[in-house]
């Protein structure tokens, strides 16, 4: 048994899940293995667009993938920290009782480490094509360069959240803080600006990194050592966490009470009843508009992450899209189709947040159910569908009237899959991603 009471504790809470919600247990680990598999064949064609070119474009090429797709992992494992540290479940249980504060950082940093090793994974399993052509060696230094800045996230993410508590009661930071707080309270400057710091502190180790990739490639010994900064900054950043934890804990619950607090005062009280799209419910025919309401309403209060998500996505896939070169289309295609069949899956997540009995507590017919959840998805997923589609009408006219045509089909299809599925609960998450890995395999082939 271990030593920390808090592994313990969290050790039993996952043996307990496991034998009573076993598909519950496994698919927020195992989803992004199984897409990160399934996804390498189709992205291959922009991930690896240096396959194609020059030979001396490898390298470089291979060096900015992984900065990327570092990056990425960094910029997830300082988000997932964020929402434990500050405004996590512990932090509500625990905070009015006496806990080891160093220890407890410890329990947390050891369940994200295990909870966000399938991301990480499915991020190594994209650069695939690599084993596939026989660059062994390349595909093994590159998965050291994505599995740093994964570890350089997480610890650094502890670090930055923490100190940011400090600097938000010390009296010296004050006159920073006030500097580059905007509009917000003080004290929630140092929270708002501390995920940015630590993305930059990290975004610098993956740039050494990934800059002494080619090197490393060709057998320079000082070269491979270098791949190794990102790891090593998280290895230093975690060894300054506990104490700093100590230091810090019980401090966090009043500074997120004096943030709220501030916010109280000039917040307007119905702005918080507002509910992004619900004019809209207005053109729904009477004996869906409750339910659409209520699925909006559901969707922007509990998973709101998805909806603002959905643009966020959108913009990305906007990005690709935008070259006034032919290609235009594929990419934002093979982006914003993407985030269409990832974020359809929120029908699923809006029925499997719900307890088993509110469904047939409030006597909802499931066909009204379900076509409603359609159009609510089908609503927030114009998020990632408008930008993308924007982009390229811009740049290349009349394609995007094509790419808009089959990025709402898949919307369309995807959002019914899902909404079907969601009805036998959390098995839907298993028979969900192939259905739509499928559909997607289909439009991305019709625009090719």
């Amino acid at each position: 048994m271990p030593a920390n009471p808090y592994i313990r504790v969290h050790r039993l809470q996952r043996r307990h899940r496991w034998r009573t919600h076993p598909w519950e247990a496994t698919w927020p680990w195992l989803a992004p293995v199984l897409l990160g598999a399934m996804a390498a064949p189709l992205a291959r064609p922009i991930l690896f667009w240096f396959e194609s070119r020059a030979p001396e474009l490898f390298a470089p090429g291979l060096s900015g993938l992984c900065l990327r797709l570092g990056l990425a992992l960094c910029g997830a494992g300082i988000l997932v920290v964020h929402e434990q540290v500050v405004r996590g479940p512990e932090r509500r249980i625990l905070d009015p009782h006496p806990v080891e504060p160093g220890a407890l950082v410890i329990a947390m940093g050891a369940r994200l480490l295990r909870a966000t090793s399938g991301l990480a994974l499915g991020a190594c399993l994209l650069l695939l094509p690599l084993v596939l052509q026989g660059r062994m060696r390349a595909f093994g230094l590159s998965v050291v360069v994505l599995l740093g800045g994964w570890l350089c996230g997480l610890a650094l993410g502890f670090l930055a959240q923490l100190g940011a508590v400090w600097a938000a009661q010390h009296p010296s930071m004050r006159g920073l803080l006030d500097l580059v707080r905007g509009s917000s309270p003080p004290m929630q400057a140092a929270l708002i600006w501390a995920p940015g710091l630590a993305i930059a502190a990290c975004g610098g180790a993956l740039v050494g990194a990934t800059r002494a990739l080619p090197a490393a490639m060709d057998g320079n010994v000082a070269a491979s050592l270098m791949l190794g900064a990102p790891i090593l900054l998280a290895v230093v950043g975690w060894a300054l966490v506990p104490a700093l934890a100590r230091r810090t804990w019980y401090q966090a619950t009043t500074v997120v009470a004096e943030v709220d607090a501030a916010w109280a005062q000039v917040e307007d009280p119905k702005a918080a009843r507002r509910v992004y799209l619900e004019w809209a419910a207005r053109w729904v025919p009477k004996g869906l508009r409750a339910h659409v309401i209520r699925g909006l309403r559901q969707g922007w209060r509990a998973r709101r992450t998805w909806v603002t998500g959905a643009w966020g996505l959108g913009i990305l896939g906007a990005v690709a899209g935008w070259t006034a070169s032919s290609d235009a289309a594929p990419r934002a295609l093979l982006v914003s189709g993407s985030a269409v069949a990832v974020l359809a899956a929120l029908a699923i997540r809006m029925e499997t947040g719900d307890p088993r009995w509110l469904r047939p507590a409030l006597g909802l017919r499931r066909d009204h159910l379900i076509v409603s959840r359609v159009l609510v998805v089908l609503a927030y997923l114009q998020g990632a569908i408008l930008p993308a589609v924007a982009a390229v009408w811009l740049r290349r006219g009349v394609e995007a009237v094509v790419l808009l045509g089959l990025l709402e089909g898949l919307a369309v299809v995807c959002a019914t899959i899902a909404s079907v599925l969601a009805l036998a609960g959390a098995r839907a998450w298993f028979a969900y991603p192939p259905l739509a890995l499928a559909c997607w395999i289909l439009i991305e082939r019709s625009l090719s």
